[in-house]
């Protein structure tokens, strides 16, 4: 009963967070308020590097969200990419 009871108290957490989030349209400039950047850590080797992305997000009607000026990813949501790179290193080890 106890374990019901804390993923209950989890879930419910969970629907608080995210049913707070405040979107502004008359707030939420397109490409400014909801810009999101990123890029993959240069020290870890990864097979694949993620350079310089940047998208924007949206909700599912595809109108800009943002809370507090700051990129809101809200679910079911949009994200257009706008750029960035993708560099995929393949080692091939040949036995002759």
């Amino acid at each position: 009963m106890a374990k019901f009871i804390f993923y209950f108290a989890i879930i419910i957490g969970c629907f608080w967070v995210f049913g707070n989030a405040v979107i502004d349209d008359e707030k939420c400039k397109d490409k400014v308020n909801n810009l999101v950047e990123s890029h993959s850590p240069k020290d870890i080797p990864y097979p694949a590097k993620i350079l310089n992305f940047t998208g924007t997000v949206y909700d599912s009607e595809q109108n800009p969200t943002c809370s507090n000026k700051q990129p809101t990813v809200l679910m079911p949501g949009w994200v257009r990419l706008l750029g960035g790179e993708l560099n995929i290193f393949i080692i091939c080890f040949y036995q002759y």
